[in-house]
């Protein structure tokens, strides 16, 4: 269950990021799926589709995400970026928060 959440999860951030560089339907069908939670059926119905259709454009969609992710890592670097963030957010001296700005300044 919890996989099913970070999977899910990790999707939403993708989308987040990338939902430009998808075609029109692939971001209708997996707005729908993640932004609104609907079912497959409810898309394949709000669609004029079938299940299965709106199951291959949902793989075909991850897919997309997944290698666009590969090649730019662009969630990766996000992440990393608040990671850091996160710690200047902490009382640190001024010698450990120099550095952790000179991390964030290379990720930029």
């Amino acid at each position: 269950m919890k996989n099913d959440v970070e999977n899910k999860l990790k999707f939403i951030n993708l989308l987040d990021i990338y939902i430009k560089l998808l075609s029109n339907t692939q971001q209708k069908i997996l707005s729908d799926y993640y932004y609104f939670d609907l079912s497959l059926s409810e898309i394949a119905s709000n669609n004029n589709i079938t299940r299965s259709a709106v199951m291959d454009a949902i793989h075909k969609g991850q897919n997309k995400l997944m290698s666009l992710e590969e090649t730019l890592n662009l969630l990766k670097k996000r992440e990393q970026i608040l990671n850091i963030v996160a710690k200047l957010r902490k009382n640190i001296t001024n010698d450990e928060k120099n550095s952790l700005l000179d991390q964030l300044e290379r990720k930029l």
